[in-house]
């Protein structure tokens, strides 16, 4: 990719950032439609506490270590 089509990315995700914060100080609905998070799954399990998806637990259907993952890690 060249340098001048890099360029024109950014100009265009900055000027779209700038379209949606000057579209969401426009009414009260907007603005809370903009500062919104998505969910994440201690929310859909029904937790009642804010949490950052990085360190809410790993659900049992991603976790991929196993003994040999840990053993290893324990002699490092």
């Amino acid at each position: 990719m060249a340098i001048k089509d890099k360029l024109d990315d950014v100009q265009y995700l900055a000027s779209d950032k700038a379209s949606n914060a000057k579209h969401a100080f426009s009414s009260w609905a907007a603005f809370k439609q903009w500062v919104q998070v998505p969910e994440t799954a201690l929310d859909v399990h029904g937790a009642k506490r804010w949490s950052n998806e990085d360190l809410d637990p790993t659900p049992p259907e991603k976790r991929n270590w196993r003994c040999v993952l840990l053993k290893t890690v324990g002699l490092s």
